[in-house]
């Protein structure tokens, strides 16, 4: 998600819902001072509502690489090698 995008749904933690063929899904939210599994219904359905949020402000695979592409020509110039290879 672009910085220009501004405020956006989870931008204060880390968060995951795994999901499983035989058991219920699980959100994992890891916070500044803890690491929290929740599995309720009501849970899960806030986080799958702020993945497609996510979804919703998160730039396309192709829109991505050229705004990475565009940080490494900003951070390391034009071309020259950088990581000590030959």
């Amino acid at each position: 998600i672009p910085m220009s995008y501004g405020a956006f749904p989870a931008m204060d933690n880390s968060c995951r819902l795994v999901e499983f063929d035989e058991m219920r899904p699980v959100v994992y939210v890891d916070e500044h001072t803890a690491g929290n599994f929740m599995e309720d219904d009501a849970t899960v359905a806030v986080y799958r509502l702020v993945f497609g949020s996510l979804a919703d402000c998160s730039l396309s695979e192709g829109e991505s690489a050229d705004m990475i592409a565009g940080l490494a020509v900003d951070l390391y110039g034009g071309g020259e090698d950088h990581d000590g290879g030959s």
